[in-house]
Order: structure tokens, then C-alpha cells, then sequence
């Protein structure tokens, strides 16, 4: 089933899993882009994800490009707190070749990995457009967001997935985002005849059943309620390596 599934299903991803292309390693950057392009005939984003991701983009590219910054001030803490705990001055020839090792090696994963784009020169989102170009869903109107937002709070209280888990989120962007998200992938499962893949990097309860500490696959109200309003199945995979 998982097989065929690969071979036929459409895949789509989640605001997180695009915005980490920003966040990953060069060589992880590329693989994923790669493994996104080898599927180009069979993807699609809803809308929800592409405003999330257009909404979060420039904070993101920031946050990145920052990085290293903050591993040099985190590094100059940690050589203080080594001085602290073993008494020794900053001019110990053992700190000094400790702070050597610190900063060549984060001026190495900057060489290695930094983002060398701008706001106006983004070659992430760059590809990202060609990639979806034509597969992003349409917009709700605002009638149908008042009904997920009621929809959302009998939900919530009765932890029915997915997006409970955002309900301290008192803001209809963020707490109803993921309801908004999934209404969008039933009603394309339900228009273009697919059965759906979801590549997300949530790892929370209200997507994930969760057994001892250990995830084991989607929520089972979740495949049943795509199945039952679509008649077609749903799986998911995670960028951390857990897929089912």
C-alpha cells in the first residue's frame, strides 16, 4: 500500500517543512529540493501553507542568517563558564586553544552552510515558485473561515484532530491554522480523486499517534475522516525520519 501510495499519491507539505529549507544544512537543503523536484508531477500546497510560509519567509531568513552570530556569543559564554568551573584566567593557553577550535570551526559551518541570499535575492524562493508553480490551492473566503472557526472550538474540546494542540493560540491565524490546512487537503483529495501524502515536521499529539513516548504513524481519526468524506487514504511522513 505504501508502495503504490509513492507512486501515485499527491504529496503535500506544511509550512515547516518549506521554511526549514532556510534552516537545514546546505547538503540537507539540496537533497530536499532534489526529493521535492523527483516528485514535481505529484505536488501541491494548499493555500493556508503558502500564506503561513510568505507571512514567516523574511523572519525566517533573518533568524538564519543570524545563526552564527549567536553561536559566537553562546561560544564566548561557554570559554567564561569554563574558567568559572576549572579557575582558570582567559589567557590559559588551554581556554585560548579552546576558543581557537570554537571559532574556527563555527566560521567553518558559515563557509559551509550560511545562507547567502536577501530578501530580494532568494534563490530558495526561487524554486520554490517554479516548483509549485500552478499547484498552490485557493484562497477560503471569509464565510468559510467563520465556519472552521466554529467547526475548530467544538473540535478543540473534544480533541478531535488535527490542531488542538494550538488552541492557547488565541489568534484565528495561528489557532485554526492546521483545521484550515486540513479542510484544504480534504477537498482536494476529494476534487482531483487522490489519495494524499503529507510531508510535515509537526510532531505533535494532534497529528501523531503517540504510543510510550513513541510515534507510530498518523492519528487514526485522521486517515478515517479523509477516508470517509474523500474515500481516499491519507499517510504521512516526517522529516525527522519517522514516516508511515
Amino acid at each position: 500500500e505504501k508502495k503504490a501510495l509513492w507512486n501515485t499519491a499527491i504529496f503535500i507539505f506544511d509550512t515547516n517543512v518549506l521554511l526549514n529549507l532556510y534552516r537545514y544544512s546546505k547538503d540537507t537543503r539540496n537533497a530536499l529540493i532534489d526529493a521535492i523536484r523527483a516528485k514535481k508531477d505529484n505536488i501541491w500546497i494548499p493555500y493556508q501553507v503558502a500564506l503561513e510560509f510568505m507571512n514567516n519567509r523574511c523572519k525566517v531568513i533573518y533568524e538564519a542568517k543570524d545563526r552564527y552570530s549567536k553561536l559566537l556569543d553562546d561560544s564566548n559564554g561557554f570559554l567564561k563558564k569554563c574558567c568559572g568551573i576549572l579557575r582558570l584566567s582567559s589567557d590559559d593557553s588551554s581556554i585560548l586553544k579552546l576558543s581557537d577550535c570554537l571559532q574556527d570551526w563555527i566560521a567553518e559551518q558559515k563557509e559551509c552552510n550560511g545562507l547567502n541570499i536577501s530578501l530580494t535575492d532568494d534563490y530558495i524562493l526561487d524554486e520554490i515558485l517554479d516548483l509549485f508553480d500552478s499547484k498552490i490551492g485557493s484562497k477560503y473566503d471569509e464565510e468559510k473561515l467563520i465556519e472552521i472557526y466554529a467547526e475548530g472550538k467544538i473540535r478543540y474540546e473534544k480533541k478531535v484532530p488535527p490542531g488542538y494542540k494550538d488552541a492557547d493560540n488565541k489568534s484565528a491565524n495561528y489557532e485554526f491554522g492546521d483545521l484550515i490546512l486540513w479542510h484544504q487537503i480534504i477537498d482536494y483529495a476529494r476534487d482531483k480523486d487522490k489519495d494524499i501524502v503529507l510531508v510535515i515536521h509537526d510532531r505533535k499529539e494532534d497529528w501523531w499517534n503517540i504510543i510510550c513516548g513513541e510515534t507510530v504513524g498518523p492519528r487514526i481519526e485522521l486517515r478515517k475522516e479523509l477516508w470517509d468524506k474523500t474515500g481516499h487514504r491519507f499517510h504521512t511522513y516526517n522529516m525527522h525520519g519517522i514516516y508511515v
